[in-house]
């Protein structure tokens, strides 16, 4: 059976969140986390995995989601070169705590600490500020770096006018900014540019090279970063999932449907003779 190298995989473990900050991209939060049986389908195939970002929602909240990933990984022997998940900081756990010790024992870890303007709004409506800023402190010596140098979204100002932000009027953005300086964010009408298009190598070898980003959402599909849960419950990459099949056999159909669409003249990686191969 062929097995992936992958460059980088997003799983959206769950999404829940102790927040609900007004510009969310993703909506409402939801009471759904990853499936076990959809985990093991996007792992089971799986020898290499360059980065491995464990995505919500609020991660944090699901230690037994965390713990089957580790076990997984173990398990299957997975080489991992780096683990990486935002947090809002407002969930850090003893249980959390030795869950983050045993990541760092498989891969170097990233963490990032949101800390745009409307998380520190939200964080101070719902009295958590002291809480996030002591959590911090802990992840700061945990890791021997602050989390919050790491936070890179929404630095150039722009909110998608996606998710929760749909909502959001030009009134409440003027109060926002003017609570906070110094980035001055503006709503856009595009969708965040995320497409980042998978390209498979190597069909005719025991690993097969997966390039670009696998993103996974909590139900089992196959989506494109950022994007709205209602819009990831539609299957928007070809309607493919990983609720009942491997992501091996997602990718062979996300290959196939790929070349469909383009032409089987112009897609010369993935000739049709090895679609006999694939089984072995």
């Amino acid at each position: 059976m062929k097995k992936l190298s992958v460059n980088y995989m997003y799983l959206e473990i769950t999404r829940k969140c102790t927040l609900e900050c007004a510009h969310c991209m993703r909506g409402n939060r939801q009471n759904v986390d990853m499936s076990d049986e959809i985990l093991d389908n996007a792992l089971k195939d799986v020898t290499h995995i360059q980065e491995l970002d464990l995505g919500g929602g609020e991660p944090l909240l699901v230690p037994r989601v965390i713990e089957n990933i580790i076990n997984k990984i173990k398990f299957y022997d997975i080489k991992v070169g780096k683990i990486s998940f935002t947090t809002n900081g407002t969930v850090l756990t003893p249980r959390i705590v030795e869950l983050i010790r045993e990541l760092q024992e498989i891969a170097p870890l990233n963490v990032r600490l949101s800390h745009d303007k409307f998380h520190l709004l939200e964080l101070y409506v719902k009295k958590l500020t002291d809480r996030v800023d002591k959590n911090n402190e802990l992840f700061t010596e945990m890791l021997g770096y602050n989390p919050k140098d790491k936070d890179f979204a929404m630095n150039d100002g722009i909110i998608s006018r996606i998710g929760k932000a749909k909502s959001l009027t030009q009134e409440e953005l003027d109060a926002i900014n003017k609570w906070i300086k110094p980035t001055y964010y503006h709503l856009s009408s595009e969708s965040p540019n995320t497409l980042d298009v998978v390209k498979m190598y190597d069909w005719d070898k025991d690993v097969v090279q997966v390039c670009g980003s696998v993103v996974i959402s909590a139900t089992g599909y196959l989506t494109q970063m950022d994007k709205e849960y209602e819009l990831e419950d539609k299957g928007p990459i070809f309607g493919l999932h990983i609720k009942d099949k491997s992501l091996l056999t997602a990718l062979i159909q996300y290959e196939k449907q790929c070349r469909n669409s383009v032409g089987k003249a112009k897609y010369q990686d993935y000739p049709e003779e090895n679609d006999s191969k694939l089984k072995k």
